[in-house]
């Protein structure tokens, strides 16, 4: 259950709710198996002539295979996005959650970005263009469906009319 129920005004229903993909990390994950593989291949291969030193090399490739999966991890695990029958509600980050709100009558655009990886296993970034600015959504799960249900509802770009 995400915060937005918190914010729910009355008469005020959840239309839908979008889901982040943990797929999403894949291509991170396994770049950061490939090098951890290739600098304990390194160590090994160095073992013989730099002896017990050689264990940095692996060390060095575990750090490089962390600083690529863990903020991409917590950027997945930190977004929310939310369809009222009213408002969009959005939040995103890790630490320093940014949250946001804004009716659906403000709503100027909305589009879809995927990346390959994104095409393969079906998520992308949602992108809100309202009157105040633009809103990115990052690795959620169906984007075009999300997109399809917000785009349907009246007062919304392209929706139907009041």
């Amino acid at each position: 259950m995400g915060y937005y129920f918190t914010y729910l005004s009355k008469g005020e229903q959840l239309r839908t709710s979008a889901e982040t993909a943990s797929a999403a990390v894949l291509p991170n994950a396994v770049a950061a198996c490939a090098i951890l593989i290739l600098t304990l291949k390194l160590g090994y291969f160095f073992s013989e002539e730099y002896g017990d030193h050689s264990y940095i090399i692996t060390i060095i490739g575990a750090v490089i295979s962390a600083v690529l999966t863990i903020p991409r991890i917590m950027s997945v695990s930190g977004t929310e996005l939310a369809l009222t029958s009213r408002k969009v509600f959005g939040s995103a980050g890790f630490w320093g959650t940014d949250e946001t709100e804004f009716p659906i009558s403000s709503i100027k655009s909305v589009s879809v970005r995927h990346g390959i990886f994104g095409r393969l296993f079906h998520y992308g970034d949602i992108v809100i263009s309202t009157e105040s600015g633009r809103y990115v959504f990052r690795f959620i799960r169906y984007p075009d469906a999300f997109s399809d249900k917000l785009t349907e509802l009246p007062g919304s770009p392209d929706g139907a009319q009041q």
